[in-house]
């Protein structure tokens, strides 16, 4: 018990000391990124140094600020935890939302506000979906640690947990698909639902597979994450 507390408290150490370090550096950070790329870093009248990141940064600003943010996030759990199975496990479902809305990063951009509706592609609302369904590439590492389960049962759950994860961030495919533009309060309703759809139906299809083999997810679960 004493060793996970020192070890959040390192992390948190870490995770501190690196966002300070970003903090006071995210000036030239800005210019930096402002130079290389074509999109706007800043909203109009906004400063590289910042105090209120709504104020002064674009939607695409705010992506890259907070992609660094979880980057850093993610390396202070390698370097408190060490390179392990549960930080990669804790890290994984944080960091692929975050890099496949980067690499997406100009849909979400103020351009594609829809002016009838003032509502966009939201960023913050299609990385919690997309880290929502993120979560199902836990049930992957047993793959790594136990010769039970079958290869197949791994490669559907990567390939059910890649398209929920993915989903959320492709709002503008999915609104050429629909008779209705997707940016308002009922295409959101539906952009959940299709989610939430995903990811109950990979729960669903890991619950079935370890009823049919007659095993709990707990016994093909390493010892560390609670398995036997």
């Amino acid at each position: 018990m004493n060793f996970v507390i020192l070890r959040l408290l390192l992390f948190g150490v870490i995770y501190l000391f690196l966002g300070i370090v970003f903090w006071f550096f995210r000036e030239p950070f800005g210019k930096y990124i402002d130079k290389i790329f074509s999109f706007p870093y800043l909203r109009e009248g906004g400063k590289y140094k910042y105090t209120n990141v709504y104020e002064d940064l674009s939607s695409e600003g705010f992506i890259i600020n907070s992609f660094i943010l979880i980057v850093i996030l993610n390396l202070s759990v390698l370097i408190a935890f060490e390179f392990s199975l549960v930080s990669v496990a804790v890290f994984l479902p944080i960091l692929i939302p975050a890099c496949l809305i980067l690499l997406r990063i100009n849909i979400f951009s103020e351009d594609n506000i829809l002016p009838e509706t003032e509502i966009g592609y939201f960023p913050i609302f299609s990385y919690i979906l997309s880290f929502i369904a993120s979560i199902g590439f836990f049930m992957i590492f047993p793959a790594f640690t136990s010769n039970e389960g079958s290869f197949w049962f791994y490669i559907i759950v990567f390939v059910l947990a890649s398209i929920g994860a993915i989903v959320p961030v492709i709002p503008d495919q999915i609104n050429k698909l629909l008779p209705y533009d997707i940016r308002n309060t009922k295409g959101q309703k539906l952009l959940v639902a299709i989610t939430l759809v995903l990811v109950i139906s990979l729960w669903l299809f890991v619950i079935i597979y370890y009823i049919s083999i007659g095993a709990s997810p707990l016994e093909l679960t390493p010892a560390r994450f609670g398995g036997g």
